[in-house]
């Protein structure tokens, strides 16, 4: 067939030039930037409410210009302190200024920010009203009485700090604990830290880290604990990241089992999963210029397309090793031999070669596979029409997964092939050489 012709002696004589080989070895250099960059740089991760919203939805464009006008600080965090500490005895306030010391210094943490702690306004409240001698502070932070009395009237006056403590109702309780049971206080994260997710994530697990290590003796007694934005965002990265990779990994093992059992060459075992994990990858890396993120929905698109990269990845290195056996056999029958596996090649002959073996393999799937990659592309292509977060996910998704599939069964994966029957075949010469 036509078809069968072209590929065999037009489209397999053209990608092995040298010239087209250096070609395909700089767009696929080019390839792994691009999804590298991606990755690190621009995938964003966890799922947004106004994805649901139609694009053309009033409410979608409301909340669209409120996140750009009203900007939430998502750099900022709240600690708890769950068990309050009695501020008037010396070694337990001298337990917390070590320990806001040391979060403050943390590189996680933006220590030109001022915290936000209403132990801090009460000392300002007390020089507002003229008694900020050190004195005056002397004498009432060292007096519990004294020291609780007031606060009504701090409070009172800076409502915005009643909301940050809660109080201990309980009478039986109050002269062992204090009138306040528990307070949070805000600090402000090192905005140079948060330019990628995996920085987020470090800095998510840092400060949880801190804030739970026992050896600090501040944590042991007092209990804090931390919340942000940034700190969900940071559980479905770990969550989505980990189990898209997880997906990803277990289909490269699955194939590299299934490789060794029903395609038994190794330059096939190489090649397989490695073009699972290029695909896999690539999808990552260029959906996040596509406006797509990483959540629920495109982690579910990818798992299910992962079985598209096997499919070419298996059927092109499949019918490049049956390649290699039809002309081994055709070998033999020539010689009037019996054929066997192991048979010698005729190299005199040059016609047991790589470039023949990929000539054939290339006839042979060359053109069913652009065909069904095509008739995929043009089944999903009515999904770009509609515009719902979902189907918009899916399409782009699966339109990445075939465009990669069919570029790495086409270009990459038979130059790759190709070039490592080459390298084994003249290690195989040397070693025979060394021999004799």
């Amino acid at each position: 067939m036509w078809y069968s012709t072209f590929f065999s002696d037009y489209y397999a004589y053209f990608i092995t030039k040298p010239s087209i080989q250096i070609l395909a070895l700089l767009s696929y250099l080019f390839y792994i930037y691009i999804t590298i960059t991606g990755i690190n740089n621009h995938l964003a991760i966890g799922f947004e409410i106004t994805s649901l919203l139609n694009s053309d939805s009033p409410v979608k464009t409301f909340f669209d210009l409120k996140k750009k006008y009203f900007i939430f600080d998502e750099s900022k965090i709240d600690v708890a302190i769950l068990r309050a500490p009695k501020l008037w005895i010396k070694k337990e306030r001298k337990l917390f200024e070590n320990f806001i010391y040391s979060l403050q210094t943390d590189e996680c943490i933006n220590s030109n920010e001022k915290i936000d702690l209403w132990y801090y306004g009460y000392k300002e409240y007390f020089s507002r009203l003229g008694f900020g001698t050190p004195e005056i502070w002397e004498n009432v932070i060292k007096d519990g009485k004294t020291f609780e009395r007031n606060l009504k009237g701090f409070f009172m006056e800076n409502e915005k700090y009643k909301y940050d403590v809660i109080f201990n109702n309980n009478i039986s309780t109050i002269n062992n604990s204090g009138i306040i049971q528990s307070f949070r206080f805000s600090i402000h994260l090192n905005s140079t830290k948060l330019n990628r997710p995996s920085d987020i994530t470090f800095c998510c697990n840092r400060i949880r880290k801190f804030l739970s290590t026992k050896k600090i003796p501040f944590n042991d007694l007092f209990r804090p604990i931390s919340w942000s934005p940034l700190w969900v965002l940071s559980d479905q990265f770990s969550i989505l990241w980990d189990q898209t990779m997880q997906d990803i990994y277990i289909s490269i093992f699955v194939m590299i089992i299934i490789s060794l059992l029903f395609i038994p060459s190794i330059s096939c075992c190489i090649a397989i999963p490695v073009t699972i994990a290029s695909i896999g990858f690539g999808v990552l890396g260029f959906m996040s210029y596509w406006g797509v993120r990483l959540d629920a929905t495109s982690m579910i698109a990818i798992a299910m397309s992962v079985g598209f990269s096997v499919d070419f990845a298996a059927h092109a290195t499949f019918a490049f090793v049956e390649a290699g056996i039809e002309l081994r056999k055709k070998i033999m029958l020539e010689k009037n031999l019996p054929y066997h596996k192991d048979a010698p090649s005729d190299n005199s002959k040059n016609l047991l070669n790589p470039y023949k073996q990929l000539s054939i393999s290339l006839s042979q799937i060359g053109w069913p596979i652009l065909q069904s990659s095509l008739a995929v592309l043009l089944g999903i292509s009515i999904l770009s029409t509609i515009k719902t977060y979902i189907v918009e996910t899916c399409f782009k998704c699966i339109f990445l997964v075939i465009s990669f599939g069919l570029l790495h069964s086409l270009l990459y994966l038979p130059l790759t092939l190709i070039n490592l029957k080459m390298f084994f075949k003249w290690l195989s010469k040397k070693n025979s050489d060394n021999d004799k």
